[in-house]
């Protein structure tokens, strides 16, 4: 049976999401091998994401002294890291990038 995610504030958050990409990456690739290419694309946006909230949380305080606002501050610990909302995507992309993390935006923007 499938265990819930641990909350972005406990300790093991980065290495279940890791895990999680680890995973849905697995999954997109066997379903490619099969010839289901519309569920491995899916699946690969699932492996994206969960890497991306992963990178988010690990680089959460970088990522805040680079926030223009509190109000900023608060959204990327509150809605950034535990969603990752898929219409931000690109802009927690160019986040991380700005925190060190080359070519995160390339992959995101990548139809």
């Amino acid at each position: 049976m499938e265990k819930p995610l641990p909350k972005p504030s406990d300790e093991g958050y980065i290495e279940a999401r890791l895990l999680e990409a680890l995973a849905e990456a697995r999954l997109a690739v066997e379903f490619l091998e099969r010839g289901f290419t519309r569920d491995a694309a899916g699946m690969a946006f699932h492996a994206w994401k969960a890497l991306l909230a992963a990178l988010l949380k690990l680089e959460l305080e970088t990522l805040k002294a680079l926030a223009r606002s509190e109000e900023e501050k608060r959204w990327l610990e509150s809605k950034a890291v535990p969603r990752v909302p898929t219409t931000k995507m690109k802009e927690l992309s160019r986040l991380l990038e700005e925190a060190g993390h080359e070519g995160i935006p390339f992959v995101t923007a990548s139809p």
